[in-house]
């Protein structure tokens, strides 16, 4: 153990026992225990000797007799710093974190100048999440010493693990400043940026720190995120396979290539990349989430086990936590309700699209509006939710228990969630039932696997009676009319004629997911290119503005005897007005399978273009058959492969039906349940009311009977 402080060089009055010593600081372990075990029987009340001698112990990993003479050392020499240091420093090998730190703390009452003692008391408070603690530990720290390179890390982190991502970079790169070569400072500087968005910083950070460290597999790993991140996806490759190269089991690189497959679209490599990191470490419950997410767009994966999957997420992460199963909240069944939304998607985001306009017409007589935000970086979205709440809270920077404490005391009747196993989900605050109902709902196509979850809504197209329920471990709430409201964009200009008339052949188009062009949809809209000659396939995406991701795509249709330049690549478009736009150059959209669009779909058909749609047996295979029966294009949905082709060339060939759909749609849309807000609103109130006045009939229970 080690028996000093780079701040404390003090005299010891080692110098008494010469040979020891040296035989100590020699690394001669097993000599210098056996030398002090004399003198402290010649001298037993020579507290110092007992102190080295349990350092020498400790060294040796004998820590049962680095303890009992540690402790020994602390009852003769009690204001000895080092002595109650090195006994820290031993409870600390040996996991108690309690008894550590209380030595710790006596050390710097002792001597508040101790720098070690203030590093290891702050990164055990960071390891018990004690944030508050810890930050003001590596505050006074810093107070003493301003360079102190320890601190500034160790503050770093603390910033890291509340999410406050510029706090952080500041921290780190004072660190970097004192000391350039600190691989713990470059690494955390590198994830802060990263955190933030700043892909290019990070990038030259990290082809420095590659340079300097490139035996370090996570620096690697980071220099691909980054790259990813800017959409450099075989560059990002490359760096993820390097960290491989250095460590095969290097977590990090493992989840994030799988990130890189999937941005891809070679949605096998994903699902086998994030099952493997799974395996690697099965404490992340954010991998084992997006794997399910990867699960869903998969045509080789049957619904049973996607569903088998789902249920043992819940089983490995939220099934022992504790729950709530008593609750101040009043069973009265006509009583104003609190409804709880919780989402990472209140800012500009395919989920919010579809929230505001049921914040906007929702009953504030009847019903008050809680949001719980799960932003880091919010944007003018949020804060126009936040206006429609009648109550908002910022959970992204505290954890899981905190955030159902939250809830609780908000007595919130009803807690929907609206991510699923998306992006930055809260599901293990559902798993803690803050709320006596708890609902998953909008954002994500599939049940969450939570036995802590009572309801998930939907409609009778995506899932009709009899077909999906088992795939659930919620019970199924059809809204009839359909389950969600598009608020149409307003201002933006009419599509005008189908691009057919002008150009003399067809467009097809997909603004989804590449993931969900698998190499199954691939073949088929390749046969039904095939059998129209001439047609073009415009697709966007973006990461479609990388070269490699285009070719990639080009020669999975080429495989198929449809020329290359027969395909044409978008990527990212900043502007809303511009997406929308770029619709006026398709013809007919093709919606994927066996996961759907559902944004991309609205978004067509607002834009006057048909939707061509494959019924499936999921939810994510269905959503095509709800928004297109919602609009009355019934006509537009294949029950196989076979009809959708076929109906896909009859289709093409019509170009007096795709120009009048051109000029009506969007009315027809409009005046369809697809737009109707307040009428979704009225009957998702109807919804919540029912389940919570089951809840009352019996409010001892928690969920479904």
């Amino acid at each position: 153990m080690n028996a000093g402080s780079r701040h404390n060089a003090r005299k010891t009055g080692l110098v008494r026992r010469p040979q020891a010593c040296r035989l100590l600081e020699a690394g001669k372990l097993v000599e210098a225990r056996g030398a002090y075990e004399v003198l402290v029987r010649r001298d037993p009340r020579d507290g110092e000797s007992w102190f080295l001698l349990a350092a020498a112990c400790g060294q040796l990993g004998d820590l049962a007799a680095a303890i009992k003479y540690g402790k020994r050392a602390v009852a003769l020499v009690p204001t000895h710093p080092d002595a109650h240091y090195n006994l820290g420093q031993v409870y600390r090998g040996l996991g108690q974190a309690e008894e550590a730190m209380a030595c710790y703390r006596k050390v710097l009452a002792l001597d508040p100048a101790y720098v070690k003692a203030y590093v290891n008391l702050g990164a055990l408070l960071l390891g018990a999440g004690r944030l508050r603690e810890a930050m003001e530990c590596f505050e006074v720290l810093l107070q003493r010493f301003p360079n102190e390179v320890d601190g500034h890390c160790g503050l770093g982190q603390v910033q890291l693990a509340r999410k406050h991502f510029d706090e952080a970079a500041v921290h780190f790169s004072a660190a970097l400043r004192s000391q350039p070569g600190c691989l713990d400072a470059a690494q955390g500087l590198a994830g802060a940026l990263l955190d933030l968005d700043r892909f290019s910083e990070a990038e030259t950070l990290l082809r420095q720190a590659v340079k300097a460290w490139p035996g370090q597999a996570l620096m690697w790993a980071a220099l691909g995120k980054s790259l990813q991140g800017q959409i450099k996806l075989q560059a990002a490759a490359e760096a993820y396979r390097r960290a491989l190269d250095i460590d095969p089991r290097c977590f990090q690189a493992h989840h994030h290539l799988a990130a890189t497959y999937y941005d891809l679209g070679n949605i096998e490599k994903a699902i086998s990349s994030w099952r493997f990191a799974t395996e690697i470490d099965p404490s992340q419950p954010v991998t084992f989430s997006n794997l399910l997410l990867a699960l869903n767009y998969d045509p080789n994966t049957d619904p049973q086990t996607i569903a088998a999957e789902h249920r043992r997420w819940g089983a490995l992460y939220a099934d022992g936590l504790p729950r709530r199963s008593e609750y101040a909240n009043s069973p009265d069944p006509d009583r104003v309700l609190r409804v709880g939304y919780v989402s990472p998607d209140f800012r500009n985001h395919a989920v919010a699209q579809f929230l505001v306009p049921l914040l906007k017409y929702h009953d504030r007589e009847r019903f008050r509006i809680y949001c719980y935000s799960n932003v880091l970086q919010p944007d003018e979205v949020t804060e126009r939710i936040r206006e429609l709440s009648d109550g908002w809270c910022e959970i992204a920077h505290i954890a899981d228990d905190a955030a159902a404490d939250l809830v609780a005391a908000d007595e919130i009747d009803l807690l929907v969630d609206l991510a699923g196993h998306s992006g930055k989900h809260r599901l293990l605050v559902f798993a803690r039932r803050p709320a006596p109902v708890q609902i998953t709902y909008l954002g994500y196509p599939n049940t969450t696997g939570l036995e802590a979850m009572d309801y998930r809504i939907t409609d009778a197209w995506a899932d009709p009676p009899g077909m999906t329920e088992g795939y659930h471990t919620e019970e199924l709430l059809r809204i009839s009319g359909g389950f969600l409201c598009y608020e149409g964009p307003q201002g933006v200009e009419s599509p005008g004629p189908p691009p057919v008339i002008r150009k003399g052949f067809i467009t097809f188009g997909s603004y989804n997911n590449i993931a969900k062009i698998t190499p199954q949809v691939v073949a088929v809209w390749a046969e039904l290119m095939r059998a129209t000659p001439d047609s073009r396939l415009r697709i966007k995406y973006r990461s479609l503005s990388d070269e490699y991701a285009m070719g990639r795509l080009r020669e999975q249709f080429m495989a198929h005897g449809v020329g290359g330049e027969r395909i044409e690549g978008l990527g990212y478009l900043p502007r809303k007005a511009d997406h929308l736009r770029s619709y006026q150059e398709i013809d007919i959209a093709l919606d994927p399978f066996p996961y759907n669009g559902t944004t991309t779909t609205c978004e067509a058909l607002w834009m006057g273009v048909p939707v061509l749609a494959l019924s499936g047996r999921t939810h994510a295979g269905r959503m095509g058959v709800s928004l297109l029966s919602q609009v009355g294009l019934e006509e537009w949905i294949a029950s196989d492969t076979g009809s959708y082709v076929e109906q896909g060339v009859r289709h093409a060939a019509d170009v007096d039906r795709l120009t009048r759909l051109r000029e009506d749609l969007r009315s027809r849309m409009a005046d369809s349940n697809l737009c109707d807000a307040y009428g979704l609103v009225q009957r998702l109130e109807g919804v919540y009311r029912g389940v919570w006045r089951r809840w009352c009939e019996c409010p001892a229970r928690s969920g479904r009977e």
